[in-house]
């Protein structure tokens, strides 16, 4: 036992108030994706189903992606490319990543905004990440950190002002590149 670090999380309950500035934290960052998210639904409505109740997720991990929160909103919009298409899924997160995951240096970790569409094919991620590089847009491209996706798309933030510029940039790059994915319904 480390007597020195346990009790220097003892005293004047260090460990109680670092749990909740923690929760305090993930609660703020949860609202913000869940505005982002809504104003994504709201004006581009004919994209999802329902209002957009939105599936939350949050998780650390020991992984290259260290910890992330997202929320998950169904699309009205199916895969194109099955017998028993499923929905697709916009995931809109917050992540931080390792920078080696995205092909970057440096040391910490890199905190980005980001969204990927789940179920869309390989070909149709392809047709936007062309797009997206052929056009004039500040949104990054990277692999998917879980490998499920051929890409993410990305803003890198730093300050809660950058954070909600990167949603307004990211909700305006889904308002133009959203119907390149799936089939409507």
């Amino acid at each position: 036992m480390n007597t020195e670090f346990l009790t220097q999380g003892l005293e004047r309950d260090r460990y109680l108030k670092s749990l909740q500035l923690i929760d305090s934290f993930e609660t703020e960052l949860r609202r913000e994706l869940e505005r982002a998210g809504k104003q994504i639904v709201t004006d581009n409505n004919d994209l999802f189903v329902g209002e957009g109740d939105p599936s939350w997720i949050k998780r650390r991990s020991h992984s290259s992606v260290i910890a992330h929160q997202r929320v998950d909103y169904t699309m009205s919009r199916v895969e194109s490319s099955d017998d028993d298409p499923s929905n697709l899924v916009l995931n809109l997160g917050f992540r931080w990543v390792e920078p080696g995951k995205f092909g970057l240096d440096g040391n910490g970790a890199l905190t980005i905004t980001s969204y990927r569409i789940k179920n869309g094919s390989d070909e149709e991620y392809h047709r936007v990440m062309q797009a997206t590089r052929n056009g004039d847009w500040d949104v990054c491209i990277a692999d998917d950190p879980f490998g499920s996706y051929p890409a993410t798309f990305y803003v890198p933030v730093e300050t809660a002002e950058d954070v909600r510029d990167g949603y307004d940039l990211l909700s305006t790059h889904f308002e133009e590149f959203a119907t390149m994915f799936g089939v409507g319904q």
